[in-house]
């Protein structure tokens, strides 16, 4: 019984062994492809989307942003642009047009403070990696979906900013 195990082993891995232990892509069934993190809009997606739902009447900009800075964790497309009465607005999409988009969050964000001094007030902990605004999902003091600023340095340390204060969030 166990010779006829291994002789069935082999056959099976025969060639695999031929092709130099080597997996193509093809060898992959599509249904077992792996898919990683959440869906979002393709950003021409998000521009219709936000335009069709009249949630802005121009697109600026569009962009993935991760919370937590984990690469296959929750993320969204952020938007921004303006409002039929000119106002700056960002929104953040989830899902697709198959599976419907949805709104996670949305803001104004007049009263935010800006980039450049947000990076003016961390300048002294570290040079940033990565920052960008998103909807908050696990941090106290704000609200889940609020956005908040967040910041990574390059000695791995984050940090996440109140977008109107700048005040460190836990």
């Amino acid at each position: 019984m166990k010779r006829k195990f291994w002789l069935f082993l082999s056959l099976l891995l025969l060639p695999w062994f031929v092709n130099g232990c080597e997996i193509s892509k093809e060898d992959v069934p599509q249904q077992q492809k792996q898919v990683t993190g959440p869906v979002v809009p393709l950003a021409e997606e998000g521009r219709k989307f936000a335009i069709d739902e009249k949630l802005m009447s121009d697109v600026e900009e569009t962009q993935i942003v991760y919370t937590r800075f984990q690469k296959y964790g929750p993320q969204y497309l952020m938007v921004r642009g303006v409002d039929t009465d000119g106002r700056e607005k960002i929104i953040w999409l989830s899902g697709n047009t198959s599976t419907g988009i949805r709104v996670v969050s949305e803001t104004y964000i007049e009263t935010f403070l800006t980039e450049s001094r947000i990076r003016e007030m961390v300048k002294d902990q570290g040079e940033i990696v990565d920052l960008f605004l998103a909807p908050n999902d696990r941090v106290e003091g704000k609200g889940k979906n609020q956005p908040i600023w967040y910041v990574e340095f390059g000695n791995g340390h984050v940090t996440y900013l109140n977008p109107e204060t700048g005040e460190q969030l836990k």
